[in-house]
């Protein structure tokens, strides 16, 4: 993979594969739903997503980027029936086994106040086993 800066979040395109993997290690994982058209979506990675607290945070989950700018795109199609996105950006957060956390999906932007604590939440969840 690419070299990823100590302070940066080490994203990985999001693939059935890497979220299977991620529940058969025991590790939550994040999925990022976006399009490149999308403006929260872009302030999502220039305000939230670099928060120190939020990168140190990640470091613990698998963390996916879902691109869903191209809608004809079969494997776009499916992701976002798999995960019933409706809107761009979706906020995905799933525990150590794999299942989504419902209560906790957003859509839209958030600040870091609202993003951490989701994460510390998941991490909790994933943590009870």
């Amino acid at each position: 993979g690419a070299a990823v800066a100590a302070d940066a979040i080490a994203w990985q395109p999001y693939s059935d594969e890497l979220l299977d993997r991620a529940a058969r290690d025991g590790k939550p994982a994040f999925i990022d739903f976006y399009a490149d058209w999308c403006i929260p979506c872009k302030e999502l990675d220039k305000s939230t997503f670099v928060d120190p607290e939020v990168v140190a945070a990640s470091r613990s989950f698998v963390m996916l980027k879902g691109n869903l700018t191209s809608t004809n795109d079969p494997k776009v199609k499916a992701v976002t029936e798999k995960f019933k996105v409706r809107g761009v950006p979706t906020l995905v957060f799933l525990s150590a086994d794999g299942k989504e956390m419902t209560d906790l999906r957003g859509t839209g932007f958030e600040k870091k106040e609202d993003f951490l604590p989701k994460m510390l939440k998941t991490l909790e969840a994933s943590r009870k086993k």
